[in-house]
């Protein structure tokens, strides 16, 4: 699925990778996979904790979603273990609940500085939730 969302590059100009992020906030874990240009390759299923994560911060700050233009001038525990080893410059993050509580960010990556627009979370929502109704179809499928 993240092939194909990788692939829609016409909708997410600058987009050179996306990360999607499995949220168990109640047990300080996220765990990541990734499909598309990073400098480093992410293995898929790497954890982190989820204090000092996109997620967190899309908490606490109470954000539909999240813009940084420049992971380098971030001062984000997250930005520095994970997107700028992996040479993300920059990226567009949109979160999506289950019953209240986050289970799913999606994060388009790029490469590039500034590579991201408020015009884009429109289309990165719509996105977000299919892309999150399919992840529940596979929980289902998995406990069911």
């Amino acid at each position: 699925m993240l092939e194909r969302i990788q692939q829609s590059r016409k909708l997410f100009p600058g987009m050179d990778a996306v990360i999607y992020s499995d949220i168990y906030a109640r047990r300080n874990k996220v765990v990541v996979c990734a499909a598309g240009e990073l400098r480093e390759p992410l293995t898929t299923g790497s954890q982190f904790p989820y204090a000092g994560t996109i997620a967190e911060n899309i908490v606490k700050e109470h954000l539909d979603y999240l813009i940084v233009d420049d992971t380098q001038s971030s001062i984000k525990a997250i930005d520095w273990m994970l997107f700028v080893p992996k040479g993300v410059q920059s990226y567009l993050a949109k979160a999506c609940y289950e019953r209240g509580a986050m289970r799913t960010v999606l994060i388009l990556c790029s490469l590039r500085k500034s590579s991201f627009a408020e015009h884009q979370i429109e289309p990165l929502t719509l996105l977000a939730r299919a892309f999150h109704r399919q992840i529940k179809k596979i929980r289902r499928g998995k406990t069911g």
